[in-house]
This record gives structure tokens, C-alpha cells and sequence, in this order.
């Protein structure tokens, strides 16, 4: 009988149009893969640490710092896979049961580290593992803001009924920002959106919500781990 299990789950594609071989790029001197495997391994609450790639190099460089690597399917191997999809596929092949604890950590997201790992577990815990735990971070400005450029070139507000330019005409709204998801593998199965409704937020900084994606942030990341 398969027993429960408690599992990370690092979603790491080989390929990245942005940044070629992003996951692999050095932060000071470690790729940026290393700093999610080295939190969740330093939390040290999981039963193993997968890291889910169909690329050799990856899964290579995740065995040299300490996780297990999981063979990607070659079709949920493109920039149109959905993370949610390769979660749910690696679920099924390890058949786990639906009481099973699984962390999602994207590895773009450097700066958490294993003290949000522990404040997120507890509060999972303490709703009794019934909702989703979701990292995320303020907006810097509210949505209602935005502007669109015009077929005349021109600035138009995107949402006019709701628009302000003033800050304080509108209240906090979050984003997830990639750090991490707590969830049972029963819910992530039954689940069609990664972050779902009715989630509870654990809420991070600006700084710790850092989500590789451009050159810039590589610069700002090595900013502030100096």
C-alpha cells in the first residue's frame, strides 16, 4: 500500500526564449537552479527533493546539488506546457495518494528561502491542509491604472470606469510570484489553475518575489545577495 508522501516538485525546462538556459545561468557562483534545491534541502522536511526537466544538463546539475532527478515526458517539453500539467503527470507516475503533501518551487524565484518555506508549511498545516498556500506579493501599482496606447498613439486608460492616478483610491491586490505552492496531490489533480480560488496567501516581499525572467533581474538578485 502506497503511504503518504511529502514531496518538492522543481519544475526546470531546459529551454527559455528570453533567457537561453536560464536555470542553469550563474548567480554569483551557483546556477540559479542551486539556490531552490539548497532552501528546500536546508528546510529539511521533505522526503526528496525532485527536480522535473527533460533537459540532461539540468537533471545532471540537480543530482550535483543534492535533489532527484525526474524525467520530463518530451510532450509536456515545450514553451506551451503548462506547469500545472507536469505537475499533475509526475503526481500519476509516482502514484501518489491524494493525502500526499507536494511544495511546488519554481527555481526562478532565488530569494525564498527555507524560513518562507516553514511559515508557508504552518500555515497550510494550520488550515488543516484543506487549502492551497500560495506565495505572492503586492502589485506595485494598481491594475486599475494601466494604460494602453491607442491606434493613435495616444494614452487611454485600460479600465476608464475604475481608472485614478491617485495611489490611495485603491486598495492592495497580490500576485503570485513563483516561490512556492503548498498543496495535497488530490487538490493539484482536481485542480485547473495552478494558484485555484480560494487559496490562502502567504505574503512576501518585493525584494524575496524577484522572478528571473530578463537580464535585469539576474543584476538586481546579485545586488542584493551582495
Amino acid at each position: 500500500m502506497n503511504k503518504k508522501r511529502f514531496i518538492a516538485i522543481i519544475p526546470a525546462r531546459g529551454g527559455s526564449k528570453r533567457l537561453p538556459n536560464k536555470n542553469l545561468l550563474k548567480i554569483q557562483d551557483k546556477p540559479l537552479l542551486a539556490y531552490t534545491i539548497e532552501s528546500a534541502l536546508k528546510w529539511g522536511k521533505f522526503d526528496k527533493v525532485y527536480v522535473n526537466s527533460e533537459s540532461q544538463d539540468i537533471l545532471s546539475c540537480c543530482k550535483e546539488y543534492g535533489a532527484v532527478p525526474y524525467l520530463r515526458p518530451k510532450e509536456l517539453s515545450s514553451d506551451k506546457s503548462k506547469v500545472l500539467e507536469v505537475v499533475k503527470e509526475q503526481i500519476i507516475t509516482m502514484n501518489l495518494t491524494d493525502n500526499s503533501i507536494v511544495a511546488l518551487l519554481l527555481p526562478t524565484c532565488p530569494l525564498r528561502s527555507d524560513k518562507d518555506l516553514e511559515a508557508a508549511y504552518n500555515i497550510f498545516v494550520s488550515n488543516g491542509c484543506k487549502s492551497a498556500v500560495v506565495s505572492v506579493t503586492k502589485y506595485e501599482k494598481a491594475p486599475e491604472q494601466a494604460l494602453l496606447v491607442d491606434e493613435n498613439g495616444k494614452l487611454i486608460p485600460k479600465y476608464p470606469e475604475d481608472y485614478s492616478s491617485r495611489s490611495q483610491d485603491h486598495g492592495s491586490v497580490y500576485r503570485y510570484n513563483t516561490a512556492l505552492i503548498f498543496n495535497t496531490s488530490g487538490f493539484f489533480l482536481k485542480s485547473n489553475d495552478i494558484v485555484g480560488s480560494g487559496s490562502i496567501p502567504y505574503i512576501m516581499s518585493f525584494e524575496d518575489s524577484i522572478d528571473i525572467d530578463y537580464e535585469y533581474h539576474i543584476k538586481l538578485v546579485k545586488a542584493l545577495m551582495s
